[in-house]
């Protein structure tokens, strides 16, 4: 399948999207111990979806929820209640930095979900990838500057069922929500997730009052890292394939890194870099990405 020409504007929302989704990891680092991963997710996405809201209302957008109840509490629970959840769990343990890095397999999962959702063979190209994808995981979560233990352990294996998960909401998108305005779909995802979570949050109350300092975070997490950067994800799945526009995933952990190393001062040794390049090699085996260098500039194309 060919993927279609890229404006400019499309690398633009990339990369700002990237950016703005590779800010929730610091975020969450800071408010989930004080708030609690439950009630935090569940703040986050009743919040984003209300600001949606009204952002709609004032700029008279039509907003239409015509599929099934079903097919959008599905969506909320693949694309945000569950990955969310797992992510804020997670980076109780472990850093926002590695927690970053592990999404890097977005696009490995979402290849490999393509591939068997349509029934292909794997191929011995898919097979290198999926097997070196594996190894670039081990690496990242055995020599990262973390102590190895089993909360460490499972939290690693919480980041990659939320990256599986954000593959699965990728491509259950492209299926179930085809002509669905971005404003409507970024409001019904929200809005759905907040159902989800909200009879969740009742039994897992703040662990302490949040101070002013942590309501703050919650409302950039909000704003900042969910309403801008979903609207500009949801319009990339809009433009290019599933597999293109989830291609968020190679820069999400650099920019989440970033802001781990920047304002958290979180250690990131050569063993992570090491992995996280393993696990980039294995996603650009599994999806068929290929480099090409045309006489205009280096650019990434996607085989088949």
């Amino acid at each position: 399948m060919n993927t279609p020409n890229s404006h400019p504007r499309d690398l633009v929302s990339l990369l700002l999207a990237s950016a703005l989704l590779g800010s929730a990891f610091l975020f969450i680092k800071l408010a989930a111990p004080v708030v609690g991963p439950v009630l935090l997710m569940t703040s986050r996405v009743l919040l984003a979806a209300l600001a949606l809201l009204g952002l709609a209302l004032i700029l008279q957008q039509p907003l239409v929820f015509s599929r099934p109840l079903g097919t959008w509490l599905v969506l909320g629970a693949l694309n945000a209640a569950l990955p969310f959840t797992l992510v804020a769990w997670s980076e109780l343990h472990i850093t926002s930095s590695l927690a970053s890095i592990l999404i890097a397999s977005l696009p490995l999962f979402t290849a490999l979900v393509s591939r068997l959702g349509l029934g292909e063979k794997l191929d011995p190209r898919t097979g290198l990838g999926l097997g070196l994808g594996l190894v670039g995981v081990v690496i990242l979560s055995g020599w990262s500057p973390l102590e190895l233990t089993p909360k460490t352990l499972l939290a690693v294996a919480a980041t990659l069922l939320a990256s599986l998960c954000y593959a699965l909401a990728a491509i259950y998108t492209k299926r179930r929500f085809q002509g669905v305005s971005r404003m409507s779909l970024t409001i019904g995802n929200f809005a759905s997730a907040g159902v989800l979570l909200l009879p969740f949050s009742l039994f897992a109350p703040a662990p302490q009052l949040p101070p002013a300092s942590a309501l703050g975070v919650i409302l950039a997490l909000t704003l900042v890292a969910t309403v801008v950067p979903y609207l500009l994800y949801f319009r990339l799945l809009e433009r290019l394939p599933a597999t293109t526009a989830t291609s968020v995933g190679y820069l999400i952990p650099a920019f989440g890194a970033l802001w781990g190393v920047v304002f958290l001062a979180e250690p990131i040794n050569a063993a992570m870099l090491v992995g996280f390049g393993v696990v980039l090699l294995s996603v650009a085996l599994v999806s068929g990405l290929r480099l090409r260098m045309p006489r205009s500039g280096l650019r990434l194309s996607r085989k088949g």
